[in-house]
């Protein structure tokens, strides 16, 4: 009878990944449904855990799949298993280079803060301090005794570097905004090779009131390899003159803010920096204010053609265009003068491969116009009367304008807002599909799929957009399992 064992390797270790992966998607809600977890990890962390101790052979195969990815979301910013992780790479540095994924955000960085404030966090342990003496020592810093004690105090700045810059092969890292960047310039600095496979660069945060300059990432946002950029809350402001990203120089081409301030020469800086983009997300949209970036003191946000006309050096690689602006419930009591305080977007012909479009009504004109390339276009936060709009991008498609045009889809808070005539109120016999039906006249015998539809707001969907439709479009980097590391990683 044929034994597992005597298969090839690289079959059982497809074997190896498949079940570990499939034990983490066993239940109906995936790995984000609370009951496919365990104390301090998903079920395809204790399995990997199995079968390190199931065999030697399983052991060699199992083991580098826990160390591809670091994950450590502790709300009280204890950095356990940062601690942990960081003394088993440091005594395997086979098992360094396995390592593909850093991800060290605290769940409730302000819960964090008040906590577990720094001089109060539990100390960590002697001899892992010991060991990243060495290499603190070896970057030949001349604060090498501050970096020594806030190594001590579990800093999450300090810790994490050192951590990075023991795992050569990492290519996606997501940390807290608040965390220095100063301790990854300096470690940039001695090591030209830090971070150069990085693909994937993941900030966020739940603290917006410090304004970062986009100067201040400049030596992450350069990495060779880099492809994706994601900042999750923040302000981003007082991008130099003189700035540290020459134009060119981020390799990204998926750029995404949700629920950041950004002002007209931050975004400036950012688009003449990217080199080929060809994906722009900026979501802000929610309907409350409990989301909202606080604004007071910070240079106004980037306008609508401001953003245009940015982006525009971006009008033959662009594919993807989803923008969206944070207003007040209390900005609709005045509808028109809302209306008319927002700029709105110029033309987009220009764009040649622009294929996806998701913009606000308040920022369109009555007719927009929008590049033959497109093939679906998403009209978001309606308030008012479609008709017209919808009546002149109808006219521009049967005149053939919009040739590869696929989808329009019209989101609203309340739907009967945007499907009645402007100056009209929806009728007591009438229908929100009555109307609806009227708008999908206008492209009767046409492949256009017309709909208009509800927001379905979840946290991680604020106003249709979701990070993990933008992650969808990322290399599936170190997400083959959910490995995060403790005392018992099969390590010894």
């Amino acid at each position: 009878m044929g034994h597992l064992e005597n298969l090839p390797v690289e079959i059982i270790s497809l074997i190896v990944r498949f079940i570990a992966n499939e034990d983490i998607r066993k239940t109906d809600g995936g790995e984000d449904d609370p009951e496919c977890y365990y104390d301090d990890g998903p079920h395809g962390y204790h399995t990997l855990i199995d079968l390190c101790l199931t065999s030697e052979s399983l052991r060699k195969i199992a083991q580098p799949m826990l160390f591809e990815h670091l994950e450590d979301d502790d709300p009280y910013g204890v950095l356990r298993k940062v601690g942990f992780f960081a003394r088993t790479i440091w005594d395997r540095p086979d098992l360094a280079k396995h390592v593909q994924a850093i991800e060290v955000v605290p769940g409730e960085w302000g819960v964090a803060d008040a906590l577990i404030a720094p001089g109060r966090r539990p100390a960590l342990d002697a001899p892992t301090v010991k060991r990243y003496e060495a290499d603190i020592k070896s970057l030949k810093l001349a604060d090498k005794d501050l970096w020594i004690e806030s190594l001590r105090q579990r800093d999450i700045s300090t810790l994490t570097a050192l951590v990075a810059n023991r795992t050569p092969n990492v290519r996606k890292i997501s940390i807290p905004r608040q965390l220095k960047m100063d301790r990854f310039n300096r470690i940039f600095d001695r090591n030209p090779s830090f971070l150069s496979e990085l693909e994937i660069f993941f900030a966020e945060s739940d603290n917006t009131g410090d304004c970062l300059d986009v100067n201040l990432c400049d030596r992450i946002l350069t990495r060779p390899n880099l492809k994706h950029v994601l900042f999750d809350v923040g302000t981003f402001c007082n991008a130099s003159s003189k700035s540290k990203l020459p134009p060119g120089s981020v390799a990204a081409e998926q750029v995404f803010f949700r629920h950041c301030h950004i002002d007209s020469d931050s975004i400036q800086t950012l688009m003449k920096a990217c080199k080929n983009l060809v994906h722009f997300t900026r979501a802000n949209f929610w309907p409350d204010k409990i989301r909202r970036v606080p604004t007071d003191g910070l240079p106004n946000e980037f306008t609508a053609p401001e953003l245009l006309k940015a982006i525009l050096l971006h009008k033959d690689t662009l594919e993807t265009f989803r923008v969206d602006f944070f207003h007040d419930a209390s900005d609709l009591e005045n509808l028109e003068e809302y209306v008319s305080s927002c700029s709105k977007f110029g033309s987009f012909r220009d764009f040649s491969v622009l294929k996806t479009i998701l913009v606000p009504q308040a920022y369109l004109n009555d007719h927009p116009e929008f590049p033959s390339s497109m093939e679906h276009l998403t009209i978001n936060d309606c308030s008012f009367s479609i008709h017209k709009m919808t009546e002149n991008i109808a006219k521009d498609y049967h005149k053939g304008l919009y040739p590869h045009l696929t989808s329009i889809r019209v989101v609203a808070m309340d739907t009967a807002l945007p499907v009645v005539f402007a100056g009209s109120k929806l009728p007591a016999d009438n229908t929100d599909d009555d109307h609806i039906t009227e708008l999908q006249e206008y492209f009767k015998g046409t492949s256009v799929d017309y709909q208009v539809s509800p927001y379905e707001f979840d946290f991680d969907e604020p106003g249709g957009f979701s990070i993990q439709d933008v992650l969808a479009h990322f290399a599936n980097v170190g997400d083959n399992n959910d490995g995060e590391n403790d005392e018992d990683n099969g390590s010894d």
